[in-house]
């Protein structure tokens, strides 16, 4: 049986509909949250369908939305090899 962590969604959910309640500034952040990339790359996919995207506010470009995309696979591929690193195999 494989566990996945619900905290990140859980906690992406609630930054997602707090954030644009707390003001202009910080409803910026939320495109740059993995739901906002993934809207913003799929948005074009939506268009070329002759479909109207699902949301078109607060969107980065897709440029912009394969970057940060980059960025955190990047930083998770980092984690994963620093926890990967500190395993010790041996006693297991």
């Amino acid at each position: 049986m494989v566990r996945r962590p619900l905290l990140a969604p859980i906690l992406e959910t609630a930054l997602l509909n707090t954030l644009p309640h707390l003001g202009c500034g910080l409803a910026r952040i939320v495109q740059y949250l993995r739901a906002g990339l993934s809207t913003a790359l799929n948005a074009h996919n939506s268009l070329v369908a002759e479909h109207a995207p699902l949301q078109v506010a607060l969107q980065p470009s897709p440029l912009a939305a394969a970057l940060g995309i980059a960025v955190y696979s990047v930083l998770l591929f980092g984690a994963a090899v620093l926890v990967f690193q500190r395993q010790d195999l041996a006693r297991s």
